[in-house]
């Protein structure tokens, strides 16, 4: 419990100190139908902060009881990839990796046409590129998104997410967007956003391990680690 509290003070500390000072997307609005794809413990948490803003959300996984939680919440389950792209024109994928969405959805690639694809999934820039274009070639719009914060904090005051691609598509859907995380725009390289991700992920992990060390340090000392918390704190702020 002492190192949830203390990774959950350092994710806030973190996204108060590094989530400002980017150019800001123009909001414009649209609460029209999202679908979102894949529904591991992050597209779960995007999908029900979606419907807690009275937004219609169709979701789609391939293990297909793990939409139970947002059905039975009011999404609608999706049959197939066809039927899930059908839904909605703006589509977040929320998957492990990219090569997961082409598994999902190039069988369904002929419904991409007029769509807006967001794949906020792990992945490289080199994998963000390849993807925007594949999106591109079927008649799609590409957004590569990186979230900052753990599924638990989506749709939280401190959370934000970096988002390269075309400025237009994301001033298109900021409001929608902007349920789930605050818009970051980085640039319209597809790879920007997921380097901005590993490079403050990179920061967050380091940071994560020297403050669990000097947590460690201090307790061998008989410091607990609620004592120590309250200067680590100001000293990441």
């Amino acid at each position: 419990m002492r190192a949830l509290r203390l990774e959950k003070a350092l994710l806030r500390s973190v996204a108060r100190s590094l989530g400002h000072g980017l150019p800001k997307a123009n909001h414009a609005c649209t609460t029209a139908s999202v679908t979102v794809v894949g529904l591991g413990p992050m597209g779960r948490a995007m999908a029900g902060t979606l419907l807690d803003h009275a937004v219609p959300v169709t979701v789609f996984n391939r293990t297909a009881s793990r939409a139970d939680t947002v059905v039975a919440a009011g999404a609608r389950r999706a049959t197939s990839a066809e039927d899930a792209l059908y839904a909605a024109d703006l589509v977040i994928v929320s998957l492990t990796h990219y090569p997961a969405m082409y598994d999902l959805l190039e069988p369904a690639a002929d419904r991409l046409a007029g769509k807006v694809l967001v794949n906020l999934s792990s992945g490289t820039p080199r994998e963000a590129e390849r993807a925007a274009a594949w999106a591109v070639r079927h008649g799609a719009e590409f957004l590569t998104g990186g979230i900052m914060v753990p599924a638990p904090l989506v749709g939280d005051d401190t959370a934000y997410a970096f988002y390269s691609g075309p400025r237009a598509v994301l001033d298109r859907w900021s409001d929608t967007l902007g349920l789930l995380a605050r818009p970051e725009y980085v640039g319209a390289d597809p790879g920007l956003a997921l380097l901005w991700y590993q490079a403050l992920l990179d920061l967050f992990m380091t940071t994560l391990v020297g403050t669990s060390h000097a947590a460690a340090l201090m307790k061998s000392a008989g410091v607990q680690a609620e004592t120590f918390l309250p200067y680590a704190s100001d000293l990441l702020a």
